[in-house]
Formats: C-alpha cells, structure tokens, sequence
C-alpha cells in the first residue's frame, strides 16, 4: 500500500486509468478530492472544509464517533455470518419492528449490493490510491476483464473495475413479489431508479431509456407531480387522479394477457425530482393494484429512517392506516457500512420459504453491521 499524501492530479490520472469511465465524478473537470470527513464536513486534500449537501449514505453524519466505536469494539469480538445465532441480528430486526406497521413483522438483512468485486465505503481520495495494492493480492485466477467485449469501455479491460454498492434489497422485493403472487409484471413510476442490478435497471425509467428499452413486462405510470404534472395543486382530487392513472396502466396490460406483480415506488421519488406524491395517492393505488392480484412495495432506500421529517417513513406521508406489502431499505441504514434490508408480511415471507430454496447473505448479516447500526 502506498503511503503519503498524493497530489490531485495524480490521483486523478491512477483513478482514470484503474476504473471504468461510467463511474462518473462530482464536478469532473477539476474533482474534489475528499479525503476526511466528520459530521456535515467534508475535507479536501488542502484542509478545505465543505458542507455536504450531496449526502446521502451518512445519516447520523460521516464518521459519527458511536458508529466508529461500536464498529472497533465488535470487530475485536467477532465479525461472521448469520448462519451462527446471536444478538445482534435479532436485537436490530426488534428495534426496526417498532418503527413500522404491526403488519411488516419479517425482515431480511442483505449487502447493501452485490458484485463480483465490491469495495464500500471507501473515501475517492484513497481509492484510486487502494487499487494498485488490491488487484496485487487478487489471485492470478481472479477474472480480470469480461469474456466478451461491452461497448461502455471497449479495448483495454486489464485492472478495469466497476465500484458499486446498494441494490440487494429491491432485487429480494421483486422476486418475493413475483413468488407471492405468481405473476411477473410491474408498474413503475415515469423518471424512477431502483437500483444498478440488471433486474432493477429493467424497472428504472431513469436508466433503462438510455440503454435497452422498456421491457414488455414492465408498465410506466406516470409520476404524480403536482406542481409540473397534468394534476397540479389545483385539481379537486390530484390524488385519485394519478391513481386512475395506475388504474388505467394496468388495465392495459391486462388486456395484453399480462399479469401485474407489483407496483413499485420511492416513498418520495427522488430522482425523479423529490416529489412529494398527493395525500390519498398510495392507498389508492393499492388498491387498484391489489384488486389486480400485485402487491405493493414500498422503495425507502433513500427516503427512510426520518428523512422526511415527521415521520420515521416517507410511506407513512401517506396516512397512519396505509401499509405497503413489502419496504426496502438501504443507506441510511447503515450509515455507509454495508446492509440492507427487505421488511414484509407473513404472507409475503410464507410464500417464499414454500420454494424450500434457503436465502443467505455474508456481510449484510454480520455481528458488526448490527452493532454500528443499532
């Protein structure tokens, strides 16, 4: 491992020659180099203080000093998988049942994501710096380029990496949708991300317009923004209005001999704008979806764990008595450390133990995630 500070420029040319041109930079025609952060702050190479207003990971701020504790002190104890019984796992899934509907009883914990090569929560300022060290102590069998070619970085794939992190849990979503119901198709919002897996980019307007297309499995409503959308402010009910609108896409796809398995949604779109969706408008829209044979899931990867201000879910905007079928989480979680989660009901959890295949998950289930997160 190289020690001592590297220049900017340095960093710059290691990162642009180690890592894949679509992992994009904050402001890349001169970057940041953040190498420290404590709070709000951020801090550059120079000792520059910035606020950080992009965050969203580090929810109780970067390097808060009990998350940092609790993380060294279980490391030096034990740091495994769930297969072992222990505290901390059922300790955690306690705590997050009090903060949700009595209905949302059965959790499963996960890596924040999942890849061949996953390296979280590392600073931009180190990793670049990291890689050569990494790729040294892979073995000579490890798989350093792709079979075949990808247009996104043709040519050269030697010591190429792709750093990705936080899709797991809506992947789980989709398929516990799709074993519960026994249909295959989604609803989705215009303009939403769900996730970098391929089964969550075919369900992201946001990405899949620049790649594939939209799948014929996949069904696009449009986003219920009242401000810029056809039902704003002003409109008697904007929020049976945008539900109609669900209605009428699934309708559609019945027509077509489709089967609806889920809609699925952010709490609060935030790619798509921060959209705060009208009172009444998730309650509908389970209903029509519901009355199709879906469920309803609920995206809080983003939005949950109090962001939203009065309520500890965005979901929960929407009314005390609304409860989805299925809520992710992610990121705030676990404050940037690796671990997701899937919440659901009985039923949900009953239909996917039927298929007698065990689900597992390594890091997103270890003694030390649950102690930082609790």
């Amino acid at each position: 491992m190289a020690t001592g500070p590297r220049g900017k420029a340095a960093t710059l040319a290691l990162r642009r020659r180690l890592l894949s041109n679509s992992c994009r930079l904050f402001f890349p025609e001169d970057p940041i180099k953040i190498v420290r952060g404590q709070g709000q702050y951020m801090y550059d190479e120079q000792g520059a203080e910035y606020i950080d207003c992009i965050n969203n990971v580090a929810h109780v701020g970067h390097c808060h000093p009990l998350v940092v504790q609790a993380a060294h002190e279980q490391n030096q104890v034990l740091n495994t998988n769930s297969r072992y019984l222990h505290d901390n796992i059922v300790d955690y899934a306690q705590r997050l049942s009090e903060t949700l509907p009595e209905k949302l009883c059965v959790f499963y914990f996960l890596n924040s994501g999942k890849e061949r090569v996953v390296f979280a929560n590392t600073w931009c300022g180190t990793m670049a710096l990291a890689l050569p060290d990494i790729l040294r102590h892979l073995p000579q069998t490890f798989p350093r380029r792709p079979v075949l070619p990808h247009p996104i970085c043709p040519g050269k794939w030697q010591h190429r990496l792709r750093l990705c992190s936080r899709s797991e849990a809506n992947d789980l979503a989709l398929r516990l949708a799709r074993q519960y119901t026994g249909h295959w198709d989604v609803v989705v919002l215009d303009h939403a991300y769900h996730g970098h897996l391929s089964s969550l980019i075919d369900i992201s307007p946001y990405k899949f317009r620049d790649l594939d297309g939209q799948k014929e499995w996949v069904h696009v409503a449009p986003l219920p923004d009242t401000y810029r959308g056809p039902y704003r402010e002003d409109h008697p009910n904007p929020a049976v209005a945008y539900a109609s609108e669900v209605k009428r896409v699934v309708g559609s796809a019945q027509e077509k001999g489709r089967k609806i398995a889920a809609f699925f949604a952010e709490s609060l779109p935030s790619v798509g704008g921060q959209i705060i969706p009208p009172a009444g408008y998730f309650p509908e829209v389970a209903g029509h979806i519901r009355r199709a044979g879906g469920v309803f899931v609920a995206d809080e990867i983003q939005v949950g764990f109090g962001r939203v201000g009065k309520h500890f879910w965005a979901f929960q905007l929407q009314g005390e008595d609304f409860v989805p079928d299925i809520v992710t989480m992610g990121k705030s979680i676990g404050n940037g450390h690796p671990v997701a989660c899937v919440a659901t009901t009985q039923a949900v959890a009953r239909a996917f133990e039927a298929t007698g295949v065990e689900y597992f998950n390594t890091t997103g289930q270890s003694q030390s995630t649950y102690l930082q997160v609790c």
